[in-house]
């Protein structure tokens, strides 16, 4: 008896069949290993994400195609992008290229799926890498766009990040990057002295800006003088700009009516941050001193972020229709500052409480200085901020994270307004001078009291004092001090991110009984904790990899172990 064979097959997948067809699922599970956008990642994550997903591309066919998806998202230089070319020849340590372009090539398969583009020099630490990079040439450029006869190079790109140095990777940055821009692109940012001169902001910048017709964010900084005043006309026909960012900090050459004209025409922005000063911090302009509704605006501004350059007072080359609106406000101090008197900051403080959109203070400064404690509590007294971010070494008697949380939680004015401060970030360094400690570092102590008074800190940095696990409430042993924190009602604290700098000797090693131990107290103290991380996020710090990671994976551990034994129906072994 004859028989129909499809009858016999299986009209539904297996599961497995069904994963291994699905390419957007399996997309999304290699993100796992190289995320859309991996820019935060440490050079180390980044060189391991991409040798898994080569791995997985090589592993089977169905796996091909979204490994590959994930590697070529993102691109930190065009060199890998360059050397799939075919006919490609080196002349004199530069790439140049011949021939045709195959609707079939490599180039064009994987040059369409690059959203992603993050040029910038190698890293401080690898000041002479073993071989000079090897040049672009403008003639493979010319080729490579006769070839494709007006498409895009990167047809798909969202993002452009680019740091211009003295060598870019043998790459004319001016030459490629109004062939980068197009309708898809987003977000552009431009860092470097390079992009102060004339032939950017003549030639190239204003080619951008007919290219990028639905740009979202921009961000040019440089830092040296040599600004002249049509620099920013470019960007007043980027309309479509929702964050734009301007740090010029020394380009005197920039009119301030630039600014009235870039907040009159750009309507659509919601975040704007300013770093734009003139010369000796005067402006004559009438402008600067009127608010929104005397200059007839109406601003969509909810975020703006301004940065003032004087000691003693609010930067005048901040007009009043933004101050108006500040939302953070970073104080730039001189070099080698040394403030120990509180009523330095007087005038200072007094024209950020008219602020009432102000919500986040950075002080900081590019070498050297160092405060009083005593100049930093009118912050936390007088101002109802969410964040505090001191970067200058605090000059302190001891901790001086006792009295700032005691200001902020404990210590506000008589006004009965509530504490509002969710994230408090103090310098890493730890110093002697004259004699006197600064920064001196926290202890387990302050810890203690963090976990006590600071309900609704979310995120703490802060440098930790070499004997910090010596310093106990009490004076008590730590395996002690878990004993009791088991006893008392669970902690309501907030605290949810810590990052740290660990003071102590490196070499001197961390005992399982002591960091188990001061796992359970951070678990104890901070319930929401969801992570502590270095500084800089720099996983290779000693202190890191020799203690905190081990000290924070356990945290981890009996975190876990909390959270389980508190589902209901669930048991978990002390």
């Amino acid at each position: 008896m004859a028989t129909d064979d499809t009858t016999n097959e299986n009209p539904h997948p297996s599961s497995s069949s069904a994963v291994l067809q699905n390419q957007e699922l399996l997309t999304n599970i290699f993100r796992h290993y190289l995320p859309w956008d991996p820019r935060s990642l440490q050079k180390s994550e980044l060189r391991e994400g991409r040798m898994r997903l080569r791995d997985l591309a090589l592993t089977c066919k169905a796996f091909k195609d979204p490994a590959l998806n994930c590697l070529w998202t993102f691109m930190d230089s065009l060199i890998p992008l360059v050397k799939i070319l075919p006919n490609l020849h080196i002349l004199d340590n530069t790439y140049y290229f011949h021939g045709t372009l195959p609707n079939d090539s490599a180039f064009r398969q994987y040059a369409p799926k690059i959203r992603i583009l993050d040029l910038r020099p190698p890293p401080a630490s690898q000041p002479n890498p073993p071989q000079e990079p090897i040049a672009i040439s403008a003639q493979l450029l010319v080729y490579l766009m006769r070839e494709l006869e007006g498409h895009l190079i990167f047809p798909g790109l969202k993002k452009v990040e680019i740091r211009h140095f003295a060598s870019s990777g043998g790459l004319d940055v001016f030459s490629v990057l109004p062939l980068m821009c197009s309708s898809s692109v987003h977000s552009v940012a431009l860092l470097g002295n390079a992009f102060s001169s004339p032939l950017f902001r003549n030639c190239c910048l204003p080619a951008m800006s007919h290219r990028l017709g639905s740009l979202k964010y921009l961000l040019i900084k440089f830092t040296n003088r040599n600004a002249a005043s049509n620099l920013c006309d470019p960007i007043l026909r980027l309309t479509t700009l929702e964050n734009l960012q301007l740090e010029f900090s020394k380009a005197e050459g920039i009119p301030p009516n630039m600014i009235l004209r870039l907040a009159r025409t750009l309507t659509k922005l919601t975040t704007l941050v300013l770093d734009i000063h003139f010369s000796n911090h005067h402006v004559s302009d009438e402008s600067f001193r009127l608010g929104e509704t005397e200059l007839g605006l109406s601003l969509n501004l909810n975020s703006v972020v301004v940065t003032s350059r004087l000691p003693d007072r609010v930067c005048p080359c901040i007009p009043q229709f933004l101050l108006a609106r500040t939302t953070k406000f970073i104080w730039k101090l001189p070099n080698r500052t040394t403030i120990t008197d509180p009523a330095s900051f007087a005038p200072v403080i007094e024209s950020l409480s008219k602020m009432t959109t102000l919500q986040f203070i950075k002080v900081h400064t590019n070498d050297g200085g160092s405060m009083n404690v005593a100049t930093v509590l009118p912050f936390l007294l007088q101002l109802s901020l969410q964040g505090l971010t001191i970067e200058l070494p605090i000059l302190s008697a001891g901790p001086p994270l006792r009295p700032l949380i005691e200001a902020a939680f404990t210590g506000r004015l008589s006004d009965s307004r509530p504490a509002t401060l969710k994230r408090l970030n103090l310098a890493h360094a730890v110093q002697v001078a004259d004699g006197v400690r600064l920064n001196d570092g926290i202890t387990l102590e302050c810890i203690s009291q963090v976990s006590q008074n600071a309900i609704g800190l979310e995120h703490l940095s802060a440098a930790l004092r070499p004997s910090f696990t010596s310093s106990t409430p009490g004076g008590v042993s730590l395996q002690d001090w878990v004993t009791a924190l088991r006893g008392v009602p669970r902690s309501t604290c907030t605290l949810q991110t810590m990052v740290i700098c660990d003071g102590r000797d490196a070499s001197i090693g961390t005992p399982f009984e002591e960091a188990s131990s001061i796992a359970q107290i951070l678990d104890l103290l901070f319930p929401r904790l969801v992570s502590i991380k270095p500084y800089q996020d720099d996983t290779s710090q000693v202190y890191w990899t020799q203690r905190w990671a081990y000290i924070e994976n356990l945290r981890l551990s009996y975190k876990a172990a909390r959270t389980a034994a508190n589902r209901p129906g669930l048991a978990v072994e002390p």
